[in-house]
C-alpha cells in the first residue's frame, strides 16, 4: 500500500508541474466538484473490480479446489480490445504533439522517485524489488505477468 500511494502521488505531482513548466495552458482553470466526483466514479469501478476478484479467489481457495489460469492469454485479449478500440478512435494532427510525452515521462520519474523514499521504509525487499514494483503500477496489466516470471509471483 505504501509504494501504491506514494507512487501514485509522486506521478501526479511530476505530472502536474511537468505541465504547469512546459504547458501553462493545459492546467489553467479550477476543478468542479462534479468533475472530481466522476473521476472518483471511475476510480471506483476499478476498485469494485479488484474487490470482486480478490472476492472470487477466496471463495475458490475456502472451497478446496484448485484451477489452473493462464494469464497470458487474458493479456494478450485485452490487447485486441485495445487494438479494437483504437481502430475506432479517430485520430487528429492536433493530437501528435511532443506534449503526449510529458505524462508517461513525468509518470516514470515520479514512480522512480517515489520508490526510492520507500526503499529506506520497506527493508525487507531490495531496491530492485521496490523499483520493479513501483515502475509496474504504470503497466497494471503486463507488469503482474512479467514480474511473476522474472521474480516470482508475491
Amino acid at each position: 500500500l505504501l509504494i501504491a500511494l506514494l507512487t501514485s502521488l509522486g506521478s501526479f505531482l511530476v505530472c502536474l508541474f511537468a505541465y504547469q513548466w512546459l504547458d501553462r495552458s493545459s492546467v489553467k482553470g479550477s476543478i468542479s466538484l462534479h468533475l472530481f466526483l466522476k473521476a472518483i466514479k471511475n476510480i471506483s469501478y476499478a476498485l469494485l473490480a479488484l474487490m470482486a476478484g480478490a472476492g472470487i479467489g477466496w471463495l475458490i481457495k475456502l472451497s478446496g479446489n484448485e484451477y489452473s489460469f493462464y494469464s497470458w492469454y487474458l493479456l494478450l485479449a485485452f490487447i485486441l480490445l485495445i487494438g479494437v478500440e483504437l481502430a475506432h478512435t479517430h485520430f487528429d494532427r492536433a493530437w501528435l504533439s511532443w506534449k503526449i510525452l510529458v505524462v508517461p515521462l513525468a509518470a516514470f520519474i515520479g514512480s522512480g522517485l517515489a520508490a526510492l523514499l520507500c526503499i529506506p521504509l520497506l527493508q525487507s525487499y531490495t531496491a530492485n524489488e521496490i523499483l520493479a514494483l513501483a515502475q509496474g503500477y504504470g503497466w497494471y496489466s503486463m507488469s503482474g505477468i512479467l514480474l511473476s516470471q522474472i521474480h516470482s509471483p508475491q
